[in-house]
């Protein structure tokens, strides 16, 4: 799968190439060159904005500029068409692919800032299982890669622990491939100082555990960093939070595929009582509701990351839904788009957060 998937990202890659290097070469002052001439300045330009993008953001960031770049000079290329039925000249041409230019810094100067400024969402949900109010802080995805990352994660958690949350859990993808050693434990460190009343749980995404080896630590180094910080690992665990919740997380799909079902983890709680989930990625939704789950959360998603790309996935059923809560039965599901984000720099269907859920009494 993966293979094919690599071969027609390269085949676009080429052909996208050649239709954006086809638009620039016919702007006014390169098609006074010559073809030959005028083809190679268009290569030689694409080719340094592309290199330069890789170099202060990373090639997955280039790549998905540059489609972004592509798609808008299809856009106003379709436009030209349309225009220069009535309008005729050199200009028109020029002018429309200045427009692409700046149509696409401007789409992805908004998706910079809206992943990059990290809101707080609030949610309440009610319980019939339980007679105290619980807040939870549930913190995602922070993909903790630079030291830019390490800081604003740090200056963020001032304003988490002003909510006073009685119980902070992390859902996945605290830290990926990228990720430096010493970023770890100090984010580690700083986590800890939240130090809430119910204590600080962690549960593995897809991320945490690394694909390929190349950071300065390793699985075995996150899990005593977080341990001799105070924050508890579960993995297809269950624990008590006090007489009325029990906090339960399961294996991450996708890293540990012999991980029990929901009914085996149900299995393990008492269910007179409130039982909360953790479950990195939301894609068995159906399984826990017939479990009896109260309360699931998640991430993984990123809430999107760009259009159309949350469709898209859902679409091919590897995700249930995509963002925020969603009601089956009596069980509340609820998706953190994210504290950060993978290699990607920028967020168009979505904005980064970290969630405070009111886990409260029902009205009686």
């Amino acid at each position: 799968m993966w293979t094919s998937v690599l071969i027609l990202s390269l085949v676009f890659w080429i052909f996208s190439n050649y239709y954006v290097a086809s638009r620039i070469r016919m702007i006014s002052v390169l098609s006074r060159l010559g073809k030959r001439k005028s083809w190679i300045l268009a290569f030689t330009i694409l080719v340094l904005i592309q290199a330069f993008m890789t170099l202060t953001l990373n090639f997955v960031a280039a790549a998905v500029s540059f489609i972004h770049l592509c798609f808008s000079f299809a856009f106003f290329n379709l436009a030209e068409k349309l225009i220069s039925k009535k309008i005729k000249g050199k200009s028109v041409h020029d002018i429309l692919c200045l427009c692409a230019v700046l149509v696409t810094i401007v789409y992805l100067a908004y998706g910079w800032i809206q992943a990059h400024n990290i809101r707080e969402t609030r949610y309440t949900v009610e319980s019939e299982k339980i007679t105290k109010p619980v807040r939870i802080l549930q913190i995602s995805d922070t993909h903790l890669r630079t030291k830019y990352d390490t800081e604003r994660y740090i200056k963020e958690l001032e304003k988490m622990k002003k909510a006073g949350a009685d119980l902070v859990v992390i859902t996945g993808d605290y830290v990926d491939d990228e990720s430096k050693r010493t970023s770890m434990e100090k984010c580690t460190k700083a986590t800890a100082q939240l130090n809430p009343p119910l204590g600080i749980y962690f549960c593995y995404g897809n991320h945490d555990k690394g694909y390929y080896n190349n950071r300065d630590f390793t699985d075995k180094d996150l899990r005593e960093c977080l341990e001799e910080n105070g924050i508890k690992i579960l993995e297809d665990d269950v624990i008590p939070l006090n007489d009325e919740i029990i906090l339960a997380a399961r294996k991450d799909k996708h890293i540990s595929r012999e991980r029990i079902s929901s009914d085996k983890l149900m299995e393990k709680c008492n269910e007179s009582k409130a039982v909360i989930l953790l479950d990195h990625e939301p894609n068995d939704f159906e399984s826990e509701a017939q479990s009896g789950f109260d309360l699931i959360l998640s991430g993984h998603t990123h809430g999107g990351q760009m259009i159309p790309l949350g469709i898209l996935v859902k679409i091919l059923g590897e995700n249930d839904e995509i963002y925020g809560m969603h009601k089956i039965g009596k069980s509340t599901f609820i998706i953190n788009s994210g504290f950060s984000s993978w290699s990607i720099p920028y967020k168009t269907g979505t904005f980064s957060e970290y969630v405070i859920i009111d886990f409260i009494p029902s009205a009686k």
